[in-house]
C-alpha cells in the first residue's frame, strides 16, 4: 500500500476493502451515509497516488478538503524524517465543549499534514467540517465585535491583542453551516479573508451566511499582505491592528460587488 493511499483511509469514513479499491461514506454529501451505502471510491494509481471517485459526483477538492487533507497529499512524495512539528487546535463550541481537534504537522520539505480527530478517534465520526464550531467559538462571549479568519493559526494572532477573533474551519472550499454561525446574532463581525481569490471567495460565502445574524457585517482585506497571507503574518502592533481593523468598511450586498475585489472594498494600510 502506497503511503498516500494509507494517509487516505486514515481520513477516510469507515472505508471498506473490495478487491484493489475500498469504499468509504463521501464526506461531502449525506445520503450515502442514510441509506447505508459507501460512494467513495478510494485506490492507488500505478505511480501511488490516491484516485478518488465520488458516485454521486462529488468535486475530489471538496472531498479531500472535508476530510482535512490537502491535495497534494495524494501523492506519494512526502518526505516526513528529520522532526517534524506538529501542533494541535481543540474545536470548541460556543459553551467550550470540545467537539473535535484539529492536528497539523509541518514537514522538513515545507508541506504540511492536517487531520482530525474526535472522541479519542482518528476522523470526525460522520460529522461534516461544515457543522463544526468556529475555532475561538468558547471565548466569544458578550464582545461586541468579532473577527472572523480562515485558519487556527490566524485567529492565534489575535491573542493578546484585546481583539476577539474566531476561524472558520472547513478549508477554503467549504462554508459553515448557518447553523454554526447563529453564535454571532447581533455582533459586529469583521471579515478578514486570506490574499487570494479562493480565500475571498470563502470569506463571500461567510458573509452570505450571516445575514440576518450579525449586526453588522464589514469586509477587511491587508492589501500588503503576500500572496495567500493571512492574519498570521502581521508584525505589527496590536495596536495597529486595530487601527487598521477599524477601518473596515461595511460589507456590500451583491449588487453593489466590485468583482475584482470582493463584496466592500480593500484597506490600504501601509504597516507591516
Amino acid at each position: 500500500m502506497s503511503r498516500a493511499l494509507e494517509r487516505f483511509l486514515d481520513h477516510a469514513d469507515r472505508p471498506k476493502q473490495e478487491g484493489d479499491r475500498y469504499f468509504a461514506f463521501c464526506p461531502v454529501h449525506p445520503d450515502g451515509q442514510k441509506h447505508g451505502r459507501r460512494s467513495l471510491s478510494i485506490k492507488a494509481g500505478d505511480d501511488g497516488r490516491v484516485l478518488l471517485h465520488c458516485f454521486a459526483g462529488c468535486p475530489n477538492r471538496e472531498i479531500v478538503s472535508a476530510v482535512g487533507m490537502q491535495m497534494y497529499e495524494l501523492y506519494d512524495d512526502l518526505v516526513e524524517d528529520e522532526g517534524p512539528r506538529k501542533r494541535e487546535w481543540p474545536i470548541r463550541d460556543s459553551k467550550g465543549r470540545t467537539v473535535a481537534v484539529h492536528h497539523r504537522m509541518d514537514l522538513p520539505n515545507g508541506k504540511k499534514r492536517v487531520w482530525w480527530t474526535r472522541n479519542g478517534t482518528k476522523g470526525l465520526g460522520g460529522l461534516r467540517t461544515a457543522n463544526l464550531p468556529l475555532y475561538g467559538s468558547e471565548n466569544v462571549g458578550d464582545a461586541d465585535t468579532v473577527v472572523i479568519v480562515e485558519g487556527e493559526k490566524a485567529a492565534d494572532a489575535f491573542i493578546g491583542t484585546g481583539m476577539v477573533a474566531c476561524a472558520t474551519v472547513t478549508g477554503a472550499a467549504g462554508t459553515p453551516e448557518t447553523s454554526v454561525l447563529r453564535f454571532l446574532a447581533g455582533k459586529r463581525v469583521i471579515l478578514w479573508p486570506d490574499n487570494d481569490e479562493e480565500g475571498r471567495a470563502h470569506m463571500r460565502r461567510v458573509g452570505d451566511a450571516l445575514a440576518g445574524i450579525a449586526d453588522e457585517v464589514r469586509w477587511f482585506e491587508w492589501t500588503e499582505a503576500r500572496p495567500k497571507g493571512d492574519a498570521a503574518d502581521w508584525r505589527g502592533s496590536a495596536n495597529e491592528l486595530l487601527a487598521a481593523l477599524d477601518q473596515a468598511p461595511v460589507w456590500e450586498p451583491p449588487q453593489s460587488i466590485d468583482s475584482r475585489h470582493g463584496r466592500g472594498l480593500r484597506v490600504k494600510v501601509t504597516g507591516p
